[in-house]
């Protein structure tokens, strides 16, 4: 079975910003852990979250229009 998924990267914790990381990374891990407790047929399905001193991205379903 294949699943078509979408990656976002959040651009604000590129190399730049990497100093915001540290002091949101509490928030971040919170929302992905309601994030992953989410089932709604109106919501997209999270899938995971990739949390990096370099990269912050959330994997989802893909829901074409």
């Amino acid at each position: 079975m294949l699943i078509t998924v979408l990656l976002k990267e959040l651009p604000w914790f590129t190399s730049k910003f990497k100093r915001y990381l540290t002091k949101d990374l509490p928030d971040i891990v919170m929302q992905v852990s309601v994030m992953k407790r989410l089932r709604h047929p109106n919501i997209v399905l999270f899938m995971g979250a990739v949390i990096s001193p370099h990269h912050v991205c959330i994997v989802t379903e893909f829901l074409c229009r």
